[in-house]
């Protein structure tokens, strides 16, 4: 996790922005829809879908965190570290990118 990870600047995402479709998993739902339309009608056809997401470091848009935004998160069971606020963070990234892949299985 984060807190055993011994480059924590890697996971430090703060000042990272990102566009909707430069986001990873949006990316791989665009061009998934792109194949889908183009495959051939006439033979058996294959794909299979393989999302970047739900992993750190959680760099989510902005459009994910109002989805997440209002929602409460508890700390980790039995917590020693003296800032779980940002562990609860973590979370709702995590939440925000589940969220978001399910949307995009429905636009699959």
């Amino acid at each position: 996790g984060q807190r055993d990870c011994p480059y924590p600047e890697v996971f430090d995402t703060d000042d990272i922005t990102i566009n909707n479709m430069g986001y990873e998993d949006n990316y791989i739902d665009n061009v998934t829809i792109q194949l889908l339309e183009r495959k051939p009608s006439n033979k058996s056809w294959f794909i299979q879908v393989n999302y970047a997401g739900p992993h750190p470091p959680f760099a989510i848009l902005e459009s994910m965190n109002e989805t997440v935004n209002n929602r409460s998160y508890p700390p980790p069971v039995e917590w020693t570290d003296s800032h779980p606020s940002k562990y609860v963070l973590a979370r709702k990234d995590y939440a925000a990118e589940i969220m978001n892949i399910d949307v995009s299985f429905g636009n699959i």
